[in-house]
């Protein structure tokens, strides 16, 4: 038997290979994807080679990321609860993806993931469910039945540290982070500063978007990647982007910030009665990203929709910041409101 396991270099990820090894008696071929979440993943491909898996894949998906999920939650709003990036739920889509691809590859009997999911489910379990409704799902987590001594005992053995699985409560990309917090507040976890610690006088950033798409960060021109980097590194400091959202703290800096500058530049640019409507459509948005159905026709009609409207959404946009909070300072359309008198047609597929 070949099982394709996704292999984030997780506590849980190690010993659901070892666990599905003796368990299943297959060979295992671990596949992580590169996100960009800021690590070095050669190091977790060796450590999910030492443990036991046959192959171990590192695949770099950051453009693909960027290009195919990112960008279009961003023209749709797409924000938890309005107000937080959906860092995590937009890249299980691609984490799906892949795993059916590289199952297929392998010739896998089956997948298998360590999420546990909410009533006994995931978002992978949905999402690889539609992708391949014929392949198996194994979920090691939700079966097996190991102590957390177990755990700290097999971390200790493979050299993994304390037992304690940082990775699984830490997980973040290049749109964002979101931690799994013990308990309490975020303050008691030692996730977010108080509002004295920040700088004491405002930060001020310009972007610039063509189409809805952000392409030049205070008059430098930027792809995609850099220009999240880039904002990222310049408002880290001032706490913007930071909360909770149910047990997760969410940290998202230039995610936000691009969010809260597209938004109101396509205010400026859209009609009244166009607005109205798109707010419904963002809000059926972030529902079938959260519902793990980005895999539908409906989605697909949604981004049809959004990609129309955010065509007349160019100009730039300039950004302050402050002690965790920010605010618009200017916005500049590069095309006269006119353009937008008419609200688009919506697809037939976003009707339903």
């Amino acid at each position: 038997m070949r099982i394709v396991l996704a292999y984030s270099g997780s506590l849980d990820g190690s010993a659901a290979i070892q666990w599905l090894r003796e368990r299943h008696a297959a060979e295992i071929v671990a596949v992580t994807l590169d996100l960009g979440q800021g690590r070095e993943l050669e190091a977790v491909r060796d450590r999910a080679l030492a443990i036991g898996a046959r192959r171990a894949h590192v695949l770099d998906a950051r453009d693909a990321f960027a290009q195919d999920f990112v960008l279009p939650a961003l023209r749709a709003d797409a924000l938890h609860d309005g107000r937080l990036p959906m860092a995590l739920a937009l890249s299980r889509p691609l984490i799906a993806q892949r795993l059916v691809e590289i199952a297929g590859i392998e010739h896998a009997d089956a997948v298998a993931h360590t999420g546990h999911g909410a009533g006994g489910s995931s978002r992978l379990d949905v999402l690889l469910g539609t992708l391949a409704p014929a392949l198996p799902v194994l979920t090691p987590v939700r079966e097996w039945a190991l102590s957390a001594g177990a755990l700290a005992a097999f971390a200790r053995a493979h050299g993994l540290g304390s037992g304690v699985d940082d990775e699984a409560r830490d997980e973040r990309n290049f749109w964002g982070r979101s931690v799994r917090r013990h308990g309490g507040d975020a303050a008691s976890d030692g996730l977010a500063a108080a509002p004295e610690t920040y700088p004491g006088e405002p930060a001020f950033v310009d972007v610039a978007f063509s189409h809805g798409v952000p392409t030049a960060l205070n008059g430098v021109p930027l792809p995609l990647l850099e220009l999240v980097a880039s904002l990222g590194t310049l408002t880290a400091a001032h706490g913007v982007g930071r909360g909770a959202a149910g047990p997760l703290w969410c940290d998202g800096a230039a995610a936000v910030l691009l969010h809260a500058a597209r938004r109101e530049l396509t205010h400026a640019a859209s009609a009244d009665n166009l607005r109205a409507f798109s707010d419904d459509a963002t809000a059926r948005y972030v529902q079938l990203v959260e519902d793990a159905r980005w895999f539908s026709p409906l989605r697909e009609g949604l981004d049809a929709y959004f990609s129309s409207v955010q065509s007349h959404v160019n100009g730039h946009v300039r950004l302050r910041m402050f002690r965790g909070e920010h605010s618009t300072i200017s916005t500049e359309l590069s095309e006269p409101l006119a353009h937008q008198a008419l609200a688009p047609v919506v697809p037939s597929s976003a009707q339903h």
